[in-house]
């Protein structure tokens, strides 16, 4: 077999376009997590470089790229390992090249103060002054790890009991409408390190170090171990507004209601104050909303330790109470709620045996006429009876009479007029006391 070969000259392409079109071609069927929407990527990608130079702005180019890395790497594979990090990157090179090449750039420098810095800087000019500044101590735990560095002990408050780990303070702030949220410093530390004193003077290092940026504008909140006199003396100081969750052995000095000051730990403060207020919360957890009905007053309290200063306590109870159904006599007696404060430890929190002609349950599902047999609605009543004297002599009875029964009842029928829709009623009307 014969070629006919042309004699004139070949046309040569310029190197430097020739590899660059190989290396696309070969780059060409290459797929990340982050690639499922490739103009989505680019944008994130653009952020994130743009992000991720500004907060790395005070480190050498090394560092740069070592921040730029991380970032993308968590995102993209959706985990902080650094084998995972790392396959993520897609270098070409062996994987434990890149893992061992990440490890030595994040062990040999501390970054939190830098990036601290740079994030409170971008965040400063956020803050209003009607936003609410959450300041979250927590804890990372690691119940697998045998020589971590600082390995230190913490409290587990899901189980209820010691584990290892590091501790976790986080500053976020958020408006009231929850629709606007700047973090503002997050740091991890050890009570093995040095230096360390307690977390409550590492929580007033961090709250510092945010208001010398931000100013006094905005409501702290401390959550977990804010009932400390260390606390509240730093925020009196420094002049900053906050609010925080006492515990409920905590002693105050309060007014009763006859204008004298009583001693009284938190947990019964609300025997001294008028709970006037109602209000309905939905806590979304997992994804599943649970409505709570909550039953709350104000009033003005002040702690042992610094009787000159007196401050506003805010005390809510949850609702809860007997459930009655269909036309009869109910009886109660001895109702009692506890609170599990600690392995095997209750609190009381609510107690009623109805010997002082006394029923502090209120009548209604819910609140207001938002629930049905509330005040306007009479198929259901309560008062208090003679008891027999085994139990006491006296208990509480609830009557019903003229409940209907959707679906069973043939006078009014298996059907109930909805917002103008005929619906099947299969269930009973209830009356919550």
């Amino acid at each position: 077999m014969m070629v006919s070969m042309s004699k004139s000259p070949l046309k040569k392409f310029p190197q430097k376009i020739a590899s660059n079109f190989v290396k696309c071609k070969y780059q060409l069927n290459i797929y990340t997590i982050m690639d499922a929407n490739s103009l989505r990527t680019h944008r994130f990608k653009a952020q994130l470089n743009k992000f991720s130079g500004i907060i790395s702005r005070q480190f050498p180019k090394t560092k740069r790229r070592l921040i730029k890395e991380m970032v993308y790497g968590i995102q993209a594979s959706k985990d902080v390992k650094l084998s995972n990090i790392s396959r993520s990157l897609q270098e070409d090179i062996p994987l434990i090249k890149t893992e061992d090449r990440l490890s030595r750039n994040l062990a040999d420098e501390d970054f939190t103060d830098v990036l601290n810095e740079e994030i409170l800087r971008l965040g400063d000019d956020k803050i209003t002054t009607d936003m609410v500044i959450a300041i979250d101590p927590g804890d990372i735990m690691k119940p697998y790890a045998k020589a971590m560095e600082h390995l230190c002990g913490i409290y587990d408050g899901s189980a209820h009991q010691k584990a290892k780990g590091y501790h976790l303070c986080q500053v976020t702030a958020a408006n009231l409408e929850h629709n606007k949220i700047v973090p503002l410093y997050s740091q991890a530390f050890s009570s093995q390190e040095g230096g360390y004193v307690s977390i409550a003077e590492k929580m007033k290092d961090i709250i510092g170090k945010v208001k010398n940026r931000i100013g006094t504008v905005g409501t702290w909140a401390v959550d977990r171990q804010g009932d400390d006199i260390n606390l509240f003396n730093f925020f009196d100081t420094e002049k900053l507004s906050f609010v925080t969750r006492l515990k409920l052995n905590r002693w105050l000095y309060t007014h009763n209601k006859n204008g004298g000051i009583v001693p009284v730990k938190a947990e019964r403060l609300h025997k001294h104050m008028s709970m006037n207020h109602r209000a309905q919360i939905t806590k979304i957890d997992d994804g599943k909303e649970t409505i709570i009905n909550l039953e709350f007053g104000i009033t003005k309290v002040t702690v042992y330790d610094k009787p000159e200063k007196w401050y506003y306590a805010v005390v809510a109870l949850k609702a809860f109470g007997a459930l009655c159904m269909y036309n009869g006599k109910f009886y109660y007696d001895d109702l009692k709620l506890e609170n599990e404060t600690g392995e095997g430890k209750w609190t009381n929190i609510f107690t009623a045996d109805f010997e002082n002609d006394t029923n502090a349950l209120k009548k209604g599902i819910r609140s207001g006429t938002s629930g049905v047999d509330t005040n306007e609605h009479t198929n259901y009543k309560a008062g208090i009876v003679r008891g027999q004297k085994a139990q006491g002599s006296q208990c509480l009875m609830i009557e019903g009479a003229n409940v209907p029964n959707y679906g069973m009842n043939k006078e009014v029928g298996k059907f109930a007029d909805v917002n103008g829709i005929k619906c099947i009623m299969k269930f009973m009307e209830k009356a919550l006391l």
